[in-house]
């Protein structure tokens, strides 16, 4: 769903357009572990998508059955994208 293409201009390229690249829990898991990874190596990060649809349409609603009351204190997307 992810693929990270490393150097000083870093790009992360999404691949989920059937979703709009709602982002599910290993897609954050995936994207933390490739930020901090460019951390140091790469002074930009693109962040982008393959397709030519709507670009993040937020998080997997799909995944909510699965989320525990302290989720909504702990939000992995706000540890990711700060």
């Amino acid at each position: 769903m992810i693929h990270i293409q490393p150097g000083p201009l870093s790009t992360i390229t999404l691949h989920r357009e059937s979703k709009a690249y709602a982002y599910t829990r290993e897609m954050l898991s995936t994207l933390n572990q490739g930020i901090t990874e460019l951390t140091g190596l790469a002074k930009t990060v693109v962040i982008q998508s393959e397709g030519s649809g709507a670009f993040h349409a937020g998080a997997d609603l799909s995944q909510r059955d699965q989320a525990q009351p302290e989720d909504a204190h702990n939000l992995l997307s706000q540890h990711v994208f700060t």
